[in-house]
């Protein structure tokens, strides 16, 4: 269902339409949309069912009517409950809600049982005393085969979140009730919940056949204007409106659209400009605001602004196309013109993603392919919906939000603690160091270091800005670094910063968050430039300090966050206590992203990032329409390939299971991919070599032996003495090297570290590759057969 919220008539009105033709009967889809703040609500199909690929091709045709709806609302804030699936239950689903940050969301509690899943949020909106109020939604979906207990665990659970105003909606599946006289052929124990806490249910239309089977019920007079809209399924949509004040709309501030801008001109003005003139009497603060007043004034002219119009980036035929089928389907719901309006609906805008992404391919610009990738794939980066503070109060405003994130930084931030260093002892030998001056080439050199983002910064100049105008700006840049370094001073925007709080769990707890700052761009590249000349300084006259660890803050230690794992049967289980607190005892813990088991096995993490990668695989034939397989092979190996290969080194498995259970994802997602793309089946060995996609097993071999090479040649430090050493042979071989490498313990069954998995394969290589430098090394390596479906191989078809 869509939960809509827009001005009518200077009400509060809320719309929802229920029902999606992508997942057909497997979930039913509860979804709430809007144009200012948005409510949404769906259910849908989060995992595939089970191991059975018929099944899960089944699932992967996509209606993309929800990205219309969507695509032109600004962020959500995302509430999910997912389906509990286990060796009886495989069928994935769920209940979500993303709602717009203006209604100031909160999560209350949610539920899943047996048939049953149950989202129940706040949602917040100004009272006639400029006091928030609050609705609670209850989002329901459950299933015709939900057990008669199930029923009775969620309405225990349900029963003391009910408030005042007090919503349910969703598909509950009870064809049987009467919801006139509010009888049943048997004793329902919803009809008497309902009964009993006094609630209408507003929806007397036909929603599914001709039965009655989703459901807005309201404790209090607050529905209006109950209608059948828009279908996407074989459920009617259903569309309401809520009594309520208006919540106050944020002011839209238009955006700089830097891509389309007009830089030959910016960069033309810039380099007309004197500088010097300009520059020369000011200070090193005041010539940096000028510069900086400058370079915006520029910007705001030739670089257009965002438009607030919904869907003004869709065609024209398809917004008329779609208001047409809104029309038809309020009128008359259940007509052959209002099914056919959306029929159309939905095929025209198919076509115009097919389009978009065949524009995309035909260009051949990485870059349009990983943007297109990105604006498909990316999570919303909204607002956090509600934050609760040190002292346990809920806050909801951005303005109460931001003044607790303040206050509470600046309680826990220190000032770092700097390791010492050696005592400074005058050399003749060794310089002090010295700056002079700042070159035009280190400028452009540092410059050419930032990525061309368009990032937030507080002087409002962002990297793209310097990379389109690097050659013109260098002269202004020139004149300013060279003041701040000859007068020994800074400007005092380039020591500002924008700080965004970024949350490092699920919690809403103000103390789980952590401060990124963001600084000026203008203040990075001459951070490069300093550190660039002071790291060259260190290094030529050899004094950097191997005790010395960088600095360390001083932070206090936070014994909440110390775990302790104990590996193998000899470890005593000793208790550990910090500052007289126990530390807890945990079978695994996670180090650098790799998950370490206290059996010293991966199988948890390797579980872990295969139902990550399937994730992700499933989100690509859902964001994607096209039958081009290049974009689907893409977007596999960006997105998804990263996810299986990151530390393989480390936990690469040895067992035929694991092994089986990693290269499934490929496997699956190559046989999705034919079926997508219309390819006439054929076994995994040969789609794979259609697609140039190498199995996972030779691509995590080929790190493996890139890992030896470099540790070989020095590139990385560590103790390897106990992992292998060189030992040439005493006679030249024609297949033999003189950095041959032997194990210091006798060879185990299994391979169980990457020297035991490459070693064979290490030896035999030509002198001329193994004494090459990593690039052609890599070069070479990446040219030799795949060892996939080999006798050595744990692949099995």
């Amino acid at each position: 269902m869509f939960f809509l919220y827009h001005e009518e008539g200077g009400n509060a009105c809320k719309r929802m339409e229920n029902g999606r033709k992508a997942i057909h009967s497997y979930v039913d889809t509860f979804m709430f949309e809007g144009h200012d703040t948005t409510v949404t609500a769906l259910t849908w199909a989060l995992h595939l069912i089970g191991n059975d690929d018929n099944v899960q091709f089944k699932l992967e045709i996509c209606d993309d009517g929800d990205a219309f709806l969507l695509d032109s609302q600004g962020d959500y804030v995302a509430f999910r409950k997912d389906r509990i699936t286990n060796a009886e239950i495989s069928r994935g689903g769920g209940v979500a809600i993303l709602c717009s940050p203006l209604l100031n969301p909160f999560l209350i509690a949610s539920f899943s049982s047996d048939g049953i899943e149950c989202l129940v949020i706040d949602i917040h909106f100004p009272n006639q005393s400029n006091v928030l109020s609050s609705i609670r939604i209850c989002l329901i979906y459950r299933s015709p085969s939900c057990s008669a207990s199930s029923l009775t665990s969620l309405l225990s659970f349900i029963d003391p979140l009910i408030s005042n105003s007090f919503l349910i909606c969703g598909d509950l599946n009870f064809p049987s009730i009467d919801w006139t006289r509010l009888t049943s052929p048997s004793n329902n124990d919803f009809l008497s919940f309902v009964c009993d806490h006094r609630m209408t249910q507003f929806v007397d239309f036909k929603t599914r056949g001709d039965n009655i089977l989703d459901l807005v019920l309201c404790n209090t007079n607050i529905v209006r204007n109950v209608t059948p809209s828009l279908p996407f399924a074989d459920h009617t949509s259903i569309s309401f409106s809520l009594g309520v004040p208006s919540p106050p709309l944020g002011d839209f501030v238009p955006s700089r659209l830097y891509h389309p801008a007009d830089w030959e001109s910016i960069s033309s003005l810039i380099s007309s400009h004197d500088w010097t003139l300009t520059l020369s009497s000011l200070d090193v603060e005041h010539a940096s605001i000028y510069f900086t007043n400058f370079c915006n004034s520029l910007l705001e002219t030739f670089v257009p602004k965002s438009s607030r119009s919904p869907f003004s980036h869709y065609p024209k035929h398809l917004r008329i196309l779609y208001g047409k089928s809104q029309r038809a389907s309020s009128l008359a719901p259940n007509s052959m013109q209002a099914a056919s309006l959306a029929k159309r609906f939905e095929r025209a805008l198919r076509v115009h993603s097919e389009r978009v992404e065949s524009r995309v391919i035909d260009s051949k610009n990485p870059k349009a392919f990983y943007s297109l990738c990105k604006t498909r794939l990316s999570s919303s980066k909204s607002a956090p919906p509600g934050i609760i503070d040190l002292n346990g109060s809920l806050l909801l405003t951005n303005k109460d939000k931001a003044l607790a994130f303040s206050k509470y930084f600046a309680s826990v931030s220190t000032l770092p603690m700097h390791a010492p260093l050696r005592p400074s002892v005058p050399s003749p030998t060794i310089p002090l160091f010295d700056l002079p001056s700042i070159s035009p080439a280190q400028i452009l050199a540092g410059i050419a270091s930032l990525a061309p983002k368009c990032n937030f910064s507080p002087d409002c100049l962002p990297y793209i800005f310097y990379a389109k105008c690097k050659f013109s700006i260098v002269s202004p840049l020139l004149i300013i670094f060279n003041k701040s370094l000859h007068s020994k001073s800074i400007p005092s925007l380039w020591k500002q910063a924008i700080v965004k709080p970024i949350p490092k769990t699920s919690s809403n707890a103000i103390g789980t968050f952590r401060p990124i700052s963001l600084t000026c761009s203008v203040t990075k590249i001459f951070e490069k430039i300093l550190i660039s000349e002071i790291t060259s300084y260190l290094e030529s006259h050899n004094l950097f300090d191997f005790n010395q660890a960088g600095f360390r803050w001083n932070l206090p230690l936070n014994e909440t966050k110390c775990t302790v794992v104990h590996y193998g049967n000899l470890s005593p289980r000793a208790q550990y206590l910090i500052n007289g607190t126990p530390l807890s005892v945990s079978p695994s813990i996670k180090d650098l992203g790799v998950l370490m088991q206290s059996s010293l096995k991966f199988n948890d993490h390797i579980s872990r990032i295969v139902s990550k990668a399937r994730a992700k695989v499933n989100l690509i034939f859902k964001c994607f329409f096209s039958t081009e397989p290049g974009l689907y092979s893409r977007a596999f190996s960006t997105f998804v390939r990263p996810l299986l290969e990151y530390g393989s080194v480390v936990w690469s498995p040895h067992t035929v299971t694991l092994a089986n259970h990693i290269e499934g994802v490929q496997r699956n997602f190559s046989k999705r991919l034919f079926i997508r793309c219309r390819i006439p089946y054929s076994l995994y060995p040969d789609r794979i070599a259609q697609l140039s996609l190498p199995t996972l097993e030779h691509r995590r071999l080929i790190s493996d032996i890139l890992f030896l090479h470099k540790s070989i040649h020095g590139f990385y430090s560590y103790d390897r003495t106990n992992l292998f050493k060189l030992s040439p042979l005493a006679r030249s071989l024609r297949r033999s090297h003189s950095l041959r490498i032997v194990l210091p313990y006798a060879l185990p069954k299994s391979h169980s570290n990457f020297v035991t998995r490459t070693i064979d394969r290490w030896n035999v290589l030509s002198a001329e590759f193994v004494h090459s430098s990593p690039s052609n090394f890599r070069s070479h390596i990446l040219s030799l057969p795949s060892i996939s479906f080999t006798p050595d191989s744990l692949l099995r078809l």
